[in-house]
């Protein structure tokens, strides 16, 4: 996910980082922000004005943010092979190769 930030875009990025991490979601990372904001609200491109980004980046909540990386990590749960979950379910990867 390689994409330019322009500083006021990052800073924004930043500032809603910290009032998730202290009020609603601890846990989330700059990465998953970012993955929220261009895949899931911007559907890969930034928009071409600052101002309209950093409103969307403001206004976004932390259930959209749930939302998005639940519906991620469903499609990328259902692209990968069954073998990969062995350590989660029991077994090891030795075993499923046999």
């Amino acid at each position: 996910m390689e994409m330019k930030l322009n500083d006021e875009i990052t800073y924004a990025l930043m500032m809603r980082l910290n009032m998730l991490r202290r009020k609603e979601l601890p846990h989330i990372s700059f990465q998953e922000l970012f993955y929220v904001m261009v895949k899931g609200k911007w559907k890969g491109a930034i928009p071409t004005h600052t101002s309209v980004a950093i409103q969307n980046i403001m206004e976004t909540t932390a259930e959209e943010i749930v939302t998005i990386l639940t519906r991620q990590a469903l499609v990328e749960g259902g692209r990968t092979d069954i073998s990969e979950f062995n350590d989660l379910i029991g077994g090891n990867r030795d075993e499923a190769q046999k």
